[in-house]
């Protein structure tokens, strides 16, 4: 492996180590609970506690991870960013901050402020002390490299929707209600006391809970809610739904997966640094959560890997190189291939030179010849590896020469390792029946000496089918292989 693929694989391991969880989505949870430090309004905090006491008992975050905060109702404003500010330090990009918040909501529709409806909360429906959280929430939504889940249980709560910083984290934003109307207070009809209820019912028989299903599952006439509750994506960030779930005890890293699974990530263009990075952000942030670790084991060029095999060099380590072991008609197919490949090449070459040509009105002529050459280019590319497999197996006859071709390490870049294998079980000369026996009972495929139930579950029988139709495959790939092989035999017996 060249020194700059072996950076490129230490690099893109180095970033995803550590970035799978082995449980949970996120490592650590904090909930803030907020509401206004008035006597009179004893219900939100009365909602605050059973809050409190839900992701306590129910989801299993720590009790020091759980913090009720009374908003003062002198200096409000800066008490509050203060508390939110303390409240992000030191959460990282695994970690997942809740904010409720329960209280009165302005409607921010003063005709002298001239200004549109922007989330204000208020310590009562009418005067007193209010806060323009519409400044706090940018600030907030920027600096977090956490994901942010923001539930606001006030009137007009919907208007906080309009702050949508360009972050790279995940914020969503749960509403008891729109941005233009009211939702009634702390009891058994409010938002919270209704969200809490729905979430213990999603949470029976299940380990957490989407706040978009929690979403569908508010806006249900069931529900009881008097208004319609509002949820909004304010950042997509990883693309993944923020989940509510109940904590389990961290898994040793030593502990072994319960599968492993290899697989080719082919591109379109060279892996330069951009590449690199879109690669990365994918694994990382797409990924399904099942994947406990993930890693990078060989970079591998399509059009530099078979290039080098065609144009191998005799060596005191390879006296003979695969490819002039061919028969001449093999070599000259694939000489044929790859002189086509390098015109296409050189038109490439050519066209990208071309855009300073082009403007505005004519750029689809350009991206239309982009895309033809992208196309052809891969067309080529995989004819040449087809004519190579296709000559490789149908050369190796015996036994020997597969187990050669297989340990080629030249032969091992072209991407035909599993073709070879399929015909080594083929060739095996004593006991083919048994090994086949063998790698269909190690793949799960059923035995075919069990008496099947005449009215076997329609899982079962999905399997045979698959089991057939991966014999059939096998069959298929290897059929000219065989007959090769059979003529062979022939002409060797008819020699004098």
């Amino acid at each position: 492996m060249a020194s700059n693929d072996r950076s490129l694989m230490d690099r893109f391991n180095s970033k995803l180590k550590g970035v799978f969880r082995t449980e949970n989505i996120y490592a650590e949870v904090y909930v803030l609970l907020l509401y206004w430090q008035d006597t009179k309004a004893a219900g939100f905090k009365q909602e605050a506690d059973a809050l409190e006491h839900l992701f306590e008992k129910g989801f299993g975050y720590p009790p020091d991870h759980i913090k009720q905060f009374e908003i003062p109702l002198k200096q409000s404003q800066i008490a509050l960013e203060a508390e939110i500010l303390s409240f992000m330090l030191n959460k990282t990009q695994d970690s997942l901050l809740i904010i409720h918040y329960g209280g009165h909501g302005d409607a921010d529709d003063d005709p002298e402020r001239q200004r549109p409806r922007l989330a204000v909360w208020a310590t009562s429906t009418v005067g007193g002390p209010t806060i323009d959280w519409h400044k706090i929430q940018p600030r907030l939504l920027n600096e977090a490299e956490a994901d942010v889940l923001l539930i606001l249980d006030c009137c007009y709560s919907a208007s906080a929707a309009r702050e949508r910083p360009k972050v790279k984290n995940r914020v969503e934003l749960l509403c008891a209600t729109s941005m233009k109307r009211q939702t009634p207070p702390p009891g058994p009809t409010s938002f919270t006391s209704i969200m809490i209820r729905e979430i213990k019912s999603l949470l029976s028989g299940n380990r957490g809970v989407t706040i978009s299903k929690l979403h569908n599952h508010l806006m249900k006439q069931q529900s009881g809610l008097f208004e319609t509750s509002v949820w909004v994506e304010l950042q997509a960030g990883s693309g993944r739904h923020i989940k509510l779930e109940k904590l389990s005890p961290h898994i040793p890293i030593s502990t072994p997966p319960a599968s492993s699974l290899t697989f080719k990530v082919s591109t379109r263009q060279r892996l330069d640094e951009n590449v690199f990075l879109e690669i990365l952000n994918w694994m990382q942030n797409l990924s399904p959560r099942v994947i406990s670790e993930l890693a990078v084991e060989k970079v591998w060029h399509s059009t530099e890997m078979l290039r080098e095999f065609v144009q191998e060099e005799p060596s005191e380590i390879s006296p003979q190189p695969m490819f002039q072991q061919l028969p001449e008609n093999a070599r000259q197919e694939a000489l044929d291939l790859c002189r086509e490949l390098d015109a296409v090449l050189e038109g490439g070459a050519a066209l990208a030179r071309l855009p300073s040509a082009f403007n505005p009105d004519t750029s689809k002529n350009y991206e239309d010849m982009a895309r033809r050459f992208v196309n052809e280019l891969e067309s080529k590319v995989r004819a040449i590896k087809r004519s190579l497999e296709r000559n490789i197996v149908a050369r190796c006859v015996e036994r020997e020469a597969l187990i050669q071709a297989m340990n080629n390490t030249k032969v091992q870049n072209l991407g035909i390792a599993d073709t070879l294998r399929m015909k080594d079980i083929l060739l095996e000369d004593s006991d083919t029946s048994n090994y086949m026996k063998a790698e269909s009972k190690e793949l799960g495929f059923c035995d075919n000496t069990v008496d099947l139930h005449p009215r076997s579950a329609q899982k079962e029988l999905d399997q045979l089918g698959h089991s057939v139709s991966w014999l059939v495959n096998l069959c298929s790939v290897v059929s000219l292989s065989l007959v090769e092989h059979v003529r062979h035999s022939q002409n060797i017996s008819s020699l004098p």
